[in-house]
């Protein structure tokens, strides 16, 4: 991957358009997050999401936890 890749604007419109955009393959964090829907998460229950690129996870992660902490 040549130097400076995650900066490029086109590394940052994959990622939106994986994380946001409405192809099939998108919607892939809601799908994760959907997963714990089976899960009895407490209201105070509480999330890492690491490696959160454009934070989509992270947004999906908070309908479920009180709290989310995203870092890249």
């Amino acid at each position: 991957m040549p130097a400076g890749y995650y900066e490029s604007d086109r590394a940052a419109a994959e990622y939106l358009l994986f994380h946001y955009g409405g192809t099939d393959r998108s919607n892939f964090p809601v799908r994760c997050a959907a997963q714990l829907e089976s899960r009895r998460l407490p209201a105070s229950a509480r999330a890492l999401d690491l490696g959160c690129a454009v934070g989509r996870s992270s947004f999906e992660l908070a309908r479920r936890c009180g709290e989310v902490v995203g870092m890249d």
